[in-house]
């Protein structure tokens, strides 16, 4: 299994995912941040809402979760199969019980309208990495990386 990742200007790498889970709805590749900081795979509000999931009717998940931008209100999506999109049309399934999704989100006023502000981008942690046994193979010189099994 050879999946690539893209890098963005400042130089975090990004793939490609499909979700499958009982609570989604719609299906459409997400482009996932891969952070191997981050202990658990966690969805963005926004992108739940676009795959259809009722963030708000989801369990609690029983964690404190904080990122770059504080704590953050994280809701246990249950029954999840990621696929991993690689080249050529090539997928790699890893299935597990839970992912988070993060249910932090700010109203700001504008204009006399309030505009939703979600918080962080969906994130794929070193849970999915562990369960499947990926790993990393990156050159930041040549900007080339990929997950491997």
């Amino acid at each position: 299994m050879d999946i690539p990742l893209h890098f963005d200007d400042a130089g975090k790498l990004f793939l490609y995912v499909q979700i499958f889970s009982p609570n989604v709805h719609k299906t459409k590749p997400l482009e996932m941040y891969l952070d191997t900081g981050a202990s658990s795979t966690t969805i963005s509000l926004k992108d739940a809402e676009e795959l259809g999931v009722d963030a708000g009717s989801l369990p609690p998940s029983g964690r404190t979760n904080y990122g770059y931008g504080g704590r953050m209100d994280v809701r246990k999506l249950p029954e999840v199969c990621l696929v991993l999109m690689g080249e050529n049309n090539s997928t790699f399934p890893v299935c597990m019980e839970n992912i988070q999704v993060n249910y932090t989100f700010s109203a700001v006023k504008r204009k006399d309208k309030d505009i939703i502000v979600y918080g962080m981008p969906s994130v794929l942690g070193v849970d999915i990495l562990a369960k499947a046994g990926i790993g990393l193979r990156a050159s930041w010189k040549e900007r080339t990386a990929h997950l491997t099994a």
